[in-house]
């Protein structure tokens, strides 16, 4: 397993291209949830996006099942849950975020298991 950067640096002109897309997409409450429009995170430079990342097959490995939708974003969606896939994506949600603590990164401030921001 690798970790994988799916997003680094966002300029703020991109945020706004995205947010506009997004809304358009899914509604300005949902985007909301997950575009933090007020602090713009990565446009500092210092915010990512990772997933978990197999290098055999060279695909991505799901931490949480789209179908969930966007709640299944933030941390602790699958804690409790006691099918085998829900503790399966809580245990590669902790693992993701116990390496990225461990390696001098913060939790983001909308609390999704994949988005980090490094020092201040």
């Amino acid at each position: 397993m690798r970790l994988y950067i799916r997003e680094g640096c966002r300029p703020h002109a991109l945020y706004e291209l995205a947010f506009k897309k997004r809304t358009e997409k899914f509604g300005e409450k949902d985007t909301r949830r997950i575009m933090n429009m007020e602090d713009k995170p990565h446009a500092s430079g210092k915010s990512v996006d990772v997933v978990l990342w197999d290098p055999k097959t060279n695909q991505e490995i799901p931490a949480r099942k789209k179908e969930d939708g966007i709640p299944a974003m933030f941390i602790d969606f699958y804690k409790g849950k006691t099918d085998e896939e829900s503790r399966r994506y809580q245990e590669l949600q902790e693992f993701t975020i116990a390496t990225m603590l461990a390696n001098g990164f913060e939790i983001g401030k909308l609390r999704e298991y994949f988005h980090f921001n490094y020092g201040k």
